[in-house]
């Protein structure tokens, strides 16, 4: 198959998609996917000292984030490195 596809495959595609568009039901929630975790903003810290002609600043972010769920028997079960003994 070749990388380019025809005009008329390109202008199906085109109304296919506009059709799925409108077909679409838009109140219906989506699955959040795991890398669609938004960070909560918490706190900010803003701090700054001016230095003759420069301004240093520094600013803390504090953020909230739900952590991945994890399976049952993962979360019960240890890890061959936490239970052997250093030598």
């Amino acid at each position: 198959m070749s990388d380019e596809n025809s005009l008329f495959r390109n202008i199906g595609q085109f109304f296919g998609h506009v059709v799925n568009a409108i077909k679409h039901d838009p109140t219906v929630p989506t699955e959040p996917s795991a890398s669609a975790t938004v960070p909560t903003e918490v706190n900010r810290e803003v701090q700054e000292a001016r230095q003759g002609e420069f301004i240093l600043r520094r600013t803390t972010i504090d953020e909230v984030l739900r952590a991945p769920q994890v399976p049952q028997d993962e979360a019960t079960s240890t890890s061959k490195h936490e239970t052997d003994q250093c030598q």
